[in-house]
């Protein structure tokens, strides 16, 4: 088989409705580890324009967007480690005992600290 001459169909026709490859097709082209979509299945609509228009984000944007990837990158991490660490009662109080030293570094490096009702200081 040519890798980019394979041909595809669905009894959903996502394709030929929405000009978009469906899960049926795009599970078939993981199963048989296709590389690349072949060229006849991304439509003109969905490619990047040639003559596009660079327009500069404004930094409040830039920052927010940086936060949000942050935050998604830590918290599959985080989510990972709590997965490990509730396997046994003995790695459920490794990881809380390391949780609680990483809260107390986190408050020195933002300068905050806990009070007792919560409440943060600085």
């Amino acid at each position: 088989m040519i890798e980019g001459n394979e041909e595809f169909s669905c009894i959903c026709a996502k394709f030929s409705k929405d000009g978009i490859l469906c899960s049926h097709i795009l599970k078939v082209i993981i199963e048989k580890e296709i590389s690349t979509i072949p060229e006849k299945y991304i439509k003109d609509r969905w490619r990047k324009k040639s003559t596009r228009v660079h327009v500069r984000r404004e930094q409040e944007e830039t920052l927010a967007i940086s936060a949000l990837l942050r935050f998604n990158v830590l918290s599959r991490k985080s989510a990972i480690l709590n997965s490990k660490g509730s396997k046994t009662k003995k790695s459920m109080e490794y990881l809380l005992s390391k949780f609680s030293k990483l809260d107390v570094k986190l408050d020195v490096l933002f300068g905050t600290q806990q009070t007792i009702d919560g409440n943060n200081q600085q």
